[in-house]
């Protein structure tokens, strides 16, 4: 066996080799909230249940319901 260091994403846990390859993984995680992606969406299960896909048709479908905007 060999013991080797490794680097590790703040958001999703994926591990690499690389400081550099963990880096550009993180810009574009789906688990990163600067990305605004739905794996961190706290409104995630909702969409799920619904069958919504992203963000224009969660807005469209809730627009006038102040409570679920929120």
């Amino acid at each position: 066996m060999k013991l080797i260091k490794a680097c590790q994403c703040e958001h999703c846990k994926k591990i690499a080799k690389t400081a550099k390859t963990i880096e550009k993984h993180e810009i574009k995680c789906f688990s990163n909230p600067i990305n605004k992606a739905c794996g961190s969406c706290e409104k995630q299960s909702i969409c799920f249940t619904k069958g919504i896909i992203n963000c224009k048709d969660y807005l469209e479908l809730y627009r006038e319901d102040d409570e679920v905007m929120q």
